[in-house]
């Protein structure tokens, strides 16, 4: 018997009763037929052991409540909701993870016993706030000192309401959130970190959630593929941190974005047959957006690629024995920032990917595939839109 999912809630109020749903499955070759004892635990630290034979039950600081789970046959799962009550003082609020034990009594014969012990994911518990940022939108790409709109989403899953609070926006050259000298200060100059916006969030009430909007102020600096730059928001908190539940969850990585004087182009969409007969010709329908500040000139070739892989690669990256094969070009044309344009490509499976003669394949594009364009970003110019069947 193993445990394979366990999922409280994000905050725990002391005193009240909350529920945890959990799944128990029996991956041995024979059923389990009694009755079998699951134990819930509240944890300092992520780790569990399954208890010695005649230990007695956990603490009464870590443990939350026994159910048991009817008998089941090999191979089979059982999802079910437990009650649970956390008899902690209000005042106690700190970050604890949620665990399960299957048959501590050690009353069920196994095959193994060390996989008994589940810890699931951390919650905050006490009587408190907890801001999270679940969504930042922006533009993809932004011109040096330009302005641009951005939304932030900020969710209170806290058991308090909490008062007004900021959160700030960067943009920096890592792909994690930004280390502030102060939390809360302004970043150092030479840190690559670069404060570009900040967001009001009014008072939230526990498990409410809001979405406000700004102006985002690009800083005098410019990227290209070789620097990549981030953006980022970080609930700038005017509460101690002993205020709010969590502190850990208050900052939110969107992802890259360019800044400079230049296309992106980036492919948006691969419309397909399904299923073809090898060799057969069929008609792809490929749209390639310019998400850049800048039009995009010469030729913007366009590929159409089957691969045995989720993930494209630029033609002079692969190996001599390649995982995806080129179906055909085309030439995009050039197109002004903010432009999308469409193309057509009729064309045949005649050559499929590891000299197979059928198969479920990778459909995709790749555009700028020769690397001619100078562009903000290359890490967005391959796609790939869904499966591609070769009937022999």
């Amino acid at each position: 018997l193993i445990i394979t999912a366990l999922t409280p809630p994000v905050s725990i109020l002391p005193g009240q009763p909350f529920t945890t749903t959990l799944t128990v499955c029996n991956q041995g070759s024979q059923p389990s037929w009694s009755d079998t004892l699951v134990t819930l635990h509240l944890l300092h630290v992520p780790e569990l052991s399954l208890s010695a034979q005649g230990a007695p039950r956990p603490p009464q600081d870590e443990f939350l409540n026994e159910v048991f789970i009817p008998g089941l046959a090999a191979h089979t799962c059982s999802t079910l909701p437990v009650t649970s009550n956390f008899n902690g003082a209000p005042w106690q609020e700190r970050t604890y993870y949620v665990g399960a034990t299957v048959d501590r009594l050690w009353n069920t014969p196994e095959v193994r016993k060390d996989n008994n012990t589940f810890v699931g994911p951390r919650v905050g518990v006490g009587s408190a706030p907890d801001l999270v940022i679940t969504a930042v939108g922006g533009p993809a790409n932004m011109a040096p000192s330009g302005q641009a709109p951005v939304s932030v989403t900020v969710c209170n899953q806290g058991t308090q309401p909490s008062p007004m609070q900021r959160v700030d926006l960067y943009i920096s050259t890592e792909s994690t959130p930004p280390q502030l000298p102060i939390p809360g200060g302004p970043p150092d100059p030479n840190s690559g970190v670069y404060l570009v916006g900040m967001v009001d969030i009014p008072p939230l009430p526990e498990n409410a959630c809001v979405t406000r909007e700004d102006i985002l102020h690009s800083s005098p600096l410019s990227s290209g593929p070789e620097t990549p730059l981030f953006l980022s928001a970080v609930v700038h908190a005017t509460w101690p941190p002993s205020y709010e539940l969590r502190t850990d969850n208050n900052a939110f990585v969107r992802g890259r974005i360019g800044v400079g004087y230049a296309p992106d182009l980036v492919v948006t969409e691969v419309t397909a047959p399904f299923a073809v007969r090898g060799g057969e010709m069929f008609l792809t329908t490929v749209t390639v957006c310019n998400q850049g500040t800048q039009p995009s000139w010469g030729n913007n070739q366009l590929d159409l690629i089957l691969s045995t892989q989720p993930t494209l690669a630029f033609p002079d990256d692969m190996s001599a024995s390649s995982t995806q094969v080129s179906l055909g070009q085309v030439d995009v044309g050039e197109l002004a920032a903010g432009v999308c344009t469409t193309r057509q490509l009729f064309t045949s499976t005649y050559t499929l990917p590891g000299y197979q003669s059928s198969g479920l394949f990778y459909l995709g594009a790749l555009v700028d595939s020769q690397r001619s364009v100078v562009e903000l970003r290359e890490d967005n110019n391959a796609f790939v839109e869904d499966f591609l069947a070769v009937l022999p």
